[in-house]
């Protein structure tokens, strides 16, 4: 019955209360009646929350032997901290079963991870990823391609500059903000009175695979659900890739990491293009620099699976 209604809550909006409420109701047209309120609501959402723990708890074990088989089979070498491919799904800063075990510092991947491996073989799996896989391209969204009006008053001359590091001028990253809804974190997309979650964001590789996806609580679109996603992957893929990351607002994000010494870890490991279908709404100069048509790394990859 638990597994039934674990399925059922996936084409289903979770509601354990209308659950319970219905059977209870069914087993008093049969003569059976519960003396206590709501018990058996609480338990059931009890009952499906360690029901749907122990199967990853299951699942991740057997994960484990089947990556001790590839890596003896494959003669790859193996990672300094395993890492269980499933638990993911439910581990979380409010979990009281503990988190994964982390990557120790100074202990470098020599290969990506078996959870890379199993959400796209073609990007991490392989007994030759290091020859295949030299780039990843992440698509990041919800982004919405949707303009606003271009300011009719333009940016004073003097102080128009490039920033170190960056190749565009400020005037152009300016117009290039105020052209999109996504570069604009205090713009409202969603109400935050009646939804705990406002959004979903994801960081996909160029075969549209998702990796990781990360919940928005926020009623804009917040530079920090970003940072997260690529703080997720770098963890686990080995320290000498270098990663491709196609966003729609490229050049603000780039312009944000090394303005506030974001990520700079793993920011000379980091190449930045704007999404294709979002790349013509963009100032000339910025395109110059960050549309992936114009630069040959990135093929053929467009960064819109996230769409």
């Amino acid at each position: 019955m638990l597994e039934f209604t674990a399925g059922l809550f996936v084409h289903l909006s979770p509601n354990e209360r209308a659950w319970a409420s219905n059977l209870s109701g069914f087993l008093r047209k049969g003569g059976y009646l519960l003396h206590t309120s709501d018990s058996l609501q609480r338990r059931f959402a009890n009952s499906l929350a360690h029901y749907q723990v122990l199967v990853r708890l299951a699942r991740a074990e057997m994960s484990q032997s089947i990556e001790a088989v590839w890596t003896t089979l494959l003669r790859l070498p193996p990672l300094h901290d395993k890492i269980l491919i499933f638990q993911r799904d439910y581990l979380n800063a409010q979990s009281n079963i503990g988190h994964l075990p982390v990557q120790k510092p100074g202990e470098p991947f020599e290969r990506p991870s078996v959870y890379l491996w199993t959400r796209c073989a073609a990007c991490f799996g392989g007994g030759f990823w290091e020859a295949k896989v030299e780039t990843i391209h992440s698509a990041k969204g919800p982004n919405v391609g949707k303009k606003r009006p271009r300011p009719s008053t333009s940016l004073a001359d003097e102080g128009d500059r490039c920033e170190d590091g960056l190749h565009v001028p400020n005037s152009a990253l300016q117009q290039c903000r105020d052209s999109f809804i996504a570069a604009d974190e205090n713009r409202i997309k969603a109400s935050c009175t009646r939804f705990s979650d406002t959004g979903l964001m994801g960081l996909l590789c160029r075969h549209d695979h998702v990796l990781f996806l990360a919940n928005m609580w926020t009623a804009g679109e917040k530079q920090f659900y970003a940072l997260a996603l690529i703080d997720a992957l770098m963890k686990e893929i080995p320290c000498h890739w270098q990663v491709g990351l196609l966003y729609d607002i490229a050049c603000q994000f780039h312009h944000a990491l090394i303005k506030w010494k974001y990520l700079d870890v793993w920011l000379p490991r980091l190449q930045f293009a704007t999404s294709v279908f979002h790349a013509y709404g963009h100032q000339w100069v910025c395109q110059l620099w960050y549309h992936p048509r114009k630069a040959q790394i990135w093929g053929l990859s467009d960064g819109e699976g996230c769409e």
